[in-house]
């Protein structure tokens, strides 16, 4: 399962980002936790938010939702 940061945290958008590669832990809103592989970009997000594939999304809530709110951490 993948990730994408936003700008503040992948840098240059231009250029692959010294994170790539780089595994993240996000706690969901009901407590269950994930890891993930941080593999691109997310131009339009907020400076902590990520954001993730469908199948990492569906782990954590119902992707009716849209939007979660998580916590999460670089392993």
């Amino acid at each position: 399962m993948i990730a994408a940061l936003g700008g503040y945290w992948y840098g240059d958008m231009d250029s692959v980002s010294k994170y790539c590669g780089k595994k993240i832990s996000i706690t969901g809103p009901k407590g269950n936790s994930i890891v993930l592989t941080v593999k691109d970009a997310c131009p339009p997000c907020d400076k902590g938010h990520v954001d993730i594939s469908p199948a990492a999304f569906r782990k954590l809530g119902d992707l009716d939702d849209g939007i979660l709110k998580v916590h999460w951490h670089f392993l």
